[in-house]
C-alpha cells in the first residue's frame, strides 16, 4: 500500500514538495489547523513564486490517484533559508479558521436565543467578507438566556457557544462552518494491533476542578442605614459607599447637603455638611467654620442612603467528583459577565468539562489517510487497559514525505481530551487579559463603519391607489392661494366641498 498526495497552491499543482505536514484539529484545542510545506529552492527557482494569502489545497488517498481533499488553508509565512546550492523555501499557514481568529467580535449581547442562531448571526455580522458560509450550522437544543461578547475573537466566541451547548466546530474544505454535536458522528474506524504502530495513553488529575467559583462584573445596589445623630460623629457603614445621600430624620426628612470627600474637602473653609471616607466605609457629619456645627441634628436620627458594589458570584460543585478525587477548587474572574444567569452558566459549563480526570491518547497509525477531528472511533489496545472503548478524535497530524508515503505511515492521532501544555496556558492568559481590557467597553453602542466604494440598496414599495374623480386641481392659477375659499388642491368628485382655511 502506498499513499499518494496532490498539492495545489493558488490552483497550480506542485509535485516536488520535499515534505508536507498537516495538523487538523477541532475547537477543543482553541486552535485552528495548520500546515508546513518545504521545497528545494536551488538557484532561487521559487524566489518569487508564492505570495501571502494564497490558497493551499492538499489531497491524499491510498493506492489511487488522490481525490479526497483533506485540507484547505492560506499561506501566512514564506521563509527562505540555506545557501544558493542548498536553499529551501518553507510555507506555513493555517486553515480558514484563521479568519475567525483574526476578527474581533463587535460588542454584542444576545438574550433568549438558540445557540445555532447566535452562531449564524455572529458570522453574518463579523465575517461577511471572508467567503465563509454557515450551511452546516443547524438548530441546537440549547437556548441561552443572556450572553455577552466583548473584546474577544470570533473564534473564541464560538468556543464559548460550543462549550455551553456541547458542540464543536470546524471549517471544512469548502469554507463552510460546521457546528456539530459532540460525539454524534462515528468515523467507522477501529484502531488496534492491525493498524497502530505505537501508542501512548496517560491520565492525570492535574486538571480536575470540582468546585468552581465564578466572579462576574460588580453591580451597584441600594442600601439604607439609620444612626443616632451627633455633631462631628463618624458613622461606620456596612459597605464602602457610592452615591451617598445624607438625610436628617426630622418631620419631614431634610436632605443634608452638600457633601464632600474626607481629606479633599475642608469644612473650615468650604460649605460641606458631611464627608465620605470610601475605603474606611465612613460618613462624617461635618462641623466647621464655614460648614457650621450641624448641631440641629443632635439627639435625632440621620438616614444614610448609598449604593454598594457587589460582585456577581456563582458557585458550582460536583459531590461525586469531590468524593472520588478530593476537593479541587477553581476561581474564574470574568468582568464581561453582567448577570447572575451568565455567571451560573459559566460555572456549570466549566464544571461539566473538568470534574473528571482527563485522558489523552496518542497513536501512530498506518493504512489510514483521512480522519475528521470531532468524529468518534473505537480503540482496542488491551495492554494499556483499553478494550474496545469509544474515543473522540481531537487532532490529526499528517507528515507526507517520500519515505512515509511508501511505508503508508503518515498519520498521528490525538484522542479523547488533551492535557494542557504551555501553549494552552498562555492562550488562557491571553483570554483573561482581553477580558480585563474589554471589561469597560459598552456593549450597547451603535457601530458606525465608513468605507469607500459603491453601495447596493435593495428597496421594496407598497403602492396604494385611490380614485380622485374626473377633476384634480394642483398648481393652477386661482387654486394656489392659501386661506382662500375658492382655492382647491386635490380631487373634485361629486359631493366634495371646498372649505376655506
Amino acid at each position: 500500500m502506498v499513499i499518494y498526495t496532490k498539492l495545489e497552491i493558488n490552483n497550480v499543482e506542485y509535485t516536488n514538495a520535499l515534505k508536507i505536514e498537516v495538523d487538523k484539529t477541532m475547537s477543543e484545542f482553541n486552535a485552528t489547523g495548520k500546515f508546513v510545506i518545504k521545497f528545494d529552492n536551488k538557484n532561487g527557482q521559487y524566489n518569487n513564486t508564492f505570495s501571502l494569502n494564497q490558497d493551499i489545497e492538499i489531497w491524499a488517498d491510498k493506492d489511487i490517484t488522490p481525490t479526497t481533499k483533506i485540507f484547505l488553508g492560506i499561506i501566512e509565512k514564506i521563509n527562505f533559508k540555506g545557501i544558493s546550492q542548498d536553499e529551501k523555501v518553507i510555507l506555513t499557514g493555517r486553515d480558514y479558521g484563521a479568519k475567525l481568529q483574526d476578527i474581533l467580535v463587535s460588542p454584542r449581547i444576545f438574550k433568549n436565543q438558540e445557540v445555532g442562531a447566535i452562531v449564524r448571526t455572529l458570522i453574518l455580522q463579523n465575517a461577511s467578507g471572508t467567503g465563509l458560509t454557515t450551511n452546516n450550522v443547524g438548530i441546537t437544543t440549547t437556548e441561552i438566556e443572556r450572553i455577552t461578547f466583548n473584546n474577544i475573537t470570533l473564534f473564541d466566541a464560538l468556543v464559548q457557544l460550543s462549550e455551553i451547548s456541547g458542540y464543536y466546530f470546524f471549517i471544512n474544505t469548502d469554507k463552510d462552518l460546521n457546528f456539530v454535536k459532540k460525539d454524534s458522528i462515528v468515523s467507522g474506524e477501529t484502531f488496534n494491533n492491525t493498524n497502530v504502530t505505537s501508542s501512548n495513553f496517560k491520565q492525570t488529575d492535574d486538571e480536575i476542578f470540582n468546585r468552581i467559583t465564578v466572579f462576574g462584573d460588580r453591580q451597584l445596589t441600594g442600601v439604607r442605614e439609620t444612626f443616632s445623630a451627633q455633631a462631628g460623629s463618624v458613622y461606620t457603614l456596612d459597605d464602602k459607599p457610592s452615591n451617598v445621600n445624607f438625610i436628617g430624620s426630622a418631620s419631614p426628612n431634610v436632605p443634608i447637603q452638600p457633601g464632600g470627600i474626607k481629606g479633599v474637602a475642608n469644612p473650615q473653609t468650604e460649605n460641606v455638611q458631611y464627608l465620605v471616607n470610601y475605603h474606611e466605609k465612613e460618613v462624617i457629619l461635618a462641623s466647621g467654620t464655614t460648614a457650621g456645627d450641624n448641631t440641629g441634628w443632635t439627639g435625632s436620627s440621620v438616614i444614610i442612603d448609598y449604593q454598594r458594589s457587589s460582585p456577581l458570584i456563582a458557585i458550582g460543585n460536583d459531590a461525586t467528583s469531590e468524593t472520588a478525587y478530593g476537593q479541587k477548587c477553581k476561581q474564574i474572574v470574568d468582568r464581561n459577565i453582567k448577570t447572575q444567569d451568565e455567571a451560573e452558566l459559566k460555572a456549570s459549563t466549566f464544571l461539566a468539562k473538568y470534574k473528571d480526570p482527563l485522558i489523552e491518547g496518542n497513536i501512530n497509525v498506518y493504512g489510514i489517510t483521512n480522519v475528521t477531528p470531532g468524529n468518534t472511533a473505537i480503540v482496542n489496545i488491551p495492554f494499556q487497559n483499553i478494550s474496545s472503548q469509544t474515543y473522540t478524535i481531537l487532532n490529526a497530524v499528517y507528515e507526507f514525505t517520500s519515505r512515509n508515503n511508501l511505508s503508508n505511515q503518515v498519520l498521528n492521532i490525538t484522542l479523547n481530551k488533551r492535557i494542557k501544555n504551555f501553549i494552552d496556558y498562555m492562550k488562557d492568559q491571553e483570554l483573561r487579559l482581553r477580558n480585563l481590557e474589554g471589561a469597560e467597553v459598552e456593549t450597547s453602542i451603535t457601530n458606525l463603519e465608513s468605507t469607500t466604494g459603491s453601495l447596493s440598496v435593495e428597496t421594496s414599495y407598497n403602492v396604494i391607489s385611490n380614485s380622485i374623480g374626473s377633476t384634480f386641481y394642483f398648481h393652477l392659477p386661482g387654486h394656489n392661494i392659501l386661506n382662500s375659499s375658492t382655492s382647491l388642491i386635490g380631487d373634485m368628485r361629486a359631493g366634495s366641498t371646498v372649505i376655506s382655511g
